[in-house]
């Protein structure tokens, strides 16, 4: 059975930068998205190891606590 995980944002902010794409490995400490707020870049890491399977976000989209910012499949 699959696993998958979605990586969610813990604040509100307009998505700065998409760091990855679907098919992309990432570790537990690879930066994701990210989402500015107030000026101010905050990282949002994968926080597993894994395939990217989907991105969720477009680059200038607001996002709020909760949103689903990558779906991964962990290894």
């Amino acid at each position: 059975m699959a696993d998958y995980v979605n990586v969610i944002t813990p604040v509100p902010g307009a998505v700065n930068r998409i760091n990855v794409v679907p098919g992309d490995k990432v570790t537990d400490h690879s930066v994701v998205v990210v989402i500015e707020v107030m000026k101010i870049a905050y990282e949002v890491i994968s926080g597993v190891t894994g395939v990217v399977e989907s991105v969720r976000v477009q680059e200038g989209e607001l996002v709020k606590p909760g949103d689903i910012l990558v779906t991964i499949l962990r290894e």
